[in-house]
């Protein structure tokens, strides 16, 4: 069916995929149950239907019924998640060359969005976002996140309801679906592979573990921006404060950046910066500017503000947002020092997965701000990169290094 041109796909073609995916989905669920959930799990059907008017899933008690025009958005919404999981590691996926095209290269997508619903006010190609089979670090975690992740959630969910005995309904208390999702986030990471230690932090299995762990959250997110209620909104911002609670720091890193929308602003503000010791360098948000023109002066500078210095062979970095510094809008420079000795891989691989970019910096510079050797380098570049220094990357480094030093040259993003 994945060869099989969409235009040319039947009614009938359209009805088998949705049921081969809620099967499917219904498979890795059972394979996670204890034997007495899986004994009751056997006499439930899980079937799509036809309803705009109802919740995306309900059930009676006997049959989960998951919404046709829900399952679409939840496969869709899976397979965002799962591109972008590839893309946040540094993957590029075969695009066309186009300047329409190129922002979809190597930059996640649910973060930029107001409003996950935008997603579907326009159908774009699926080639845009669909993994290559052939790539399995793509097409793996983002089969898993569509499978196990946004559709398995939403069925885990409405299982909850009837292991716990809840009364058949399409709404539910806070409580009741609270601990409902209580029981789909454990039937999920029952399934999900073991979470990483060190050194497999980036291998194909936390990859699907991360798309696993982020999709309660996009699905939750997504319910909240289709919701026409406030009441509604309310229920859903609960449910996400619990999940969150419930999956504790596993949700930090990783999944978090993949769901939580990013600070956009459009908002100049002005900036004072302060120091101790007059740096030798400075940049704001990626522009080097000269010290003593910038000492005393106010700044107007677009938020969020990426501050970074150097004086002799120590370093600042000060971030902040529209809200940041003092009153009069003031930041003072602290420099520190190189981190000393050689870094141990599974301690670069901590910083990026918490996403201390400037101690990664640290760990892996030399006082002239290039790569300690070549093992560090790419955890280098990455952390200039992520520090807004895309221009001060030597494109020699390696193609990645190209490309974002390209991309930080002005009008760069438009190549």
């Amino acid at each position: 069916m994945q060869n099989k041109p969409p235009a040319a796909w039947t009614q009938a073609d359209f009805e088998e995929f949705e049921d081969a995916m809620l099967a499917t989905t219904r498979e890795m669920l059972a394979s996670g149950m204890t034997a007495s959930e899986q004994k009751r799990f056997a006499r439930m059907v899980v079937r799509p239907i036809d309803d705009d008017n109802g919740p995306p899933a309900w059930t009676d008690g006997t049959t989960v019924y998951v919404s046709k025009d829900a399952l679409s958005q939840l496969i869709a919404l899976g397979m965002y998640l799962g591109r972008d999981l590839y893309v946040l590691h540094h993957g590029e996926l075969p695009i066309p060359q186009s300047l329409l095209l190129t922002p979809y290269r190597r930059r996640t997508v649910l973060p930029l969005l107001n409003s996950i619903s935008e997603l579907f006010l326009g159908r774009l190609p699926q080639q845009l976002i669909r993994c290559p089979q052939t790539v399995e670090k793509c097409a793996g975690p983002q089969a898993a996140t569509v499978l196990l992740g946004t559709i398995g959630f939403v069925v885990a969910h409405e299982v909850g309801h009837v292991l716990a005995g809840h009364h058949a309904a399409k709404e539910h208390s806070v409580d009741e679906e609270v601990a409902a999702d209580r029981t789909a986030w454990r039937l999920l990471l029952a399934v999900a592979p073991e979470r990483p230690r060190g050194e497999d932090e980036d291998s194909l299995e936390s990859r699907v573990r991360t798309g696993v762990v982020a999709a309660p959250f996009a699905v939750l997110r997504w319910l909240r921006d289709v919701a026409q209620r406030d009441a509604d909104r309310d229920v859903v911002a609960e449910r996400a404060d619990q999940l969150r609670e419930l999956a504790g720091d596993e949700y930090d890193g990783d999944p978090s950046s993949l769901v939580e929308p990013e600070i956009v602003s459009g908002q100049l503000r002005s900036v004072r910066v302060r120091w101790s010791e007059e740096p030798d360098a400075l940049w704001l948000n990626g522009i080097r500017v000269a010290p003593r023109e910038a000492a005393g002066a106010s700044l107007r500078v677009m938020t969020p503000v990426r501050i970074f210095a150097r004086h002799g062979e120590r370093f600042a970095f000060v971030e902040m947002d529209r809200t940041g510094g003092d009153s009069s809008g003031a930041v003072t420079l602290e420099f520190m020092e190189l981190a000393a000795g050689t870094p141990a891989p599974a301690d670069l691989q901590a910083l990026r997965h918490t996403r201390q970019w400037f101690r990664l910096f640290l760990s892996t510079a030399t006082p002239l701000m290039r790569p300690r050797s070549p093992e560090v380098a790419p955890a280098f570049v990455d952390a200039l990169e992520r520090l807004g220094l895309g221009a001060a990357i030597d494109p020699s480094i390696s193609r990645l290094a190209r490309l974002w030093w390209s991309e930080a040259q002005p009008l760069g993003r438009w190549r």
